[in-house]
């Protein structure tokens, strides 16, 4: 719906950041790699918001509004999926579990009156599950909880598919 040469450079710069959106999932064990992603995907923003102020100041349409407030919630919804790989459990909070669960082991195997063995392995694998659980939430690029890319992928395979105009 875009004017002709903003139609398809948008079009251009879309899959292109559906890419990088991509490697940048991939890349977050790698540091490197997610920055080089993450630099990637800003400029390929930053191509886009450039084309869309111009065709809003050119073209005051509906179509031209609608245009910039989904590519400016694209952005946000990419500013909240980085900020899901930045927030991590600070090592202060992972010391204070560490203590707490220590004592609460040692608690518990103290207060037994009797020593059945699966009563004294119950709670430090209760503890270690979820505390591995724990781990595994905060680290989103790797484990067994990941983000889900299914969508992107899905955009992507809509997007090579889709016949251009």
């Amino acid at each position: 719906m875009l004017p002709a040469p903003y139609r398809d450079h948008s079009r251009q710069l879309l899959r292109e950041y559906v890419d990088a959106r991509l490697e940048l999932a991939d890349g977050g064990a790698d540091a490197a790699r997610f920055n080089e992603a993450l630099n990637r995907s800003r400029r390929i923003q930053d191509e886009l918001w450039v084309d869309a102020v111009t065709v809003s100041q050119n073209d005051r349409t509906a179509i031209a509004a609608v245009y910039v407030s989904s590519l400016n919630e694209t952005i946000d919804l990419h500013e909240k999926r980085v900020a899901a790989f930045d927030n991590r459990v600070p090592r202060p909070i992972w010391l204070l579990i560490l203590c707490v669960s220590a004592i609460a082991v040692f608690t518990r195997s103290s207060t037994l009156t009797s020593r059945f063995w699966l009563t004294l392995i119950l709670v430090p694998i209760t503890i270690a599950i979820v505390i591995a659980l724990i781990a595994d939430l905060d680290t989103l690029s790797r484990g067994l909880i990941r983000l889900d890319q299914r969508a992107m992928h899905r955009l992507k395979a809509d997007m090579n598919v889709e016949a251009p105009n």
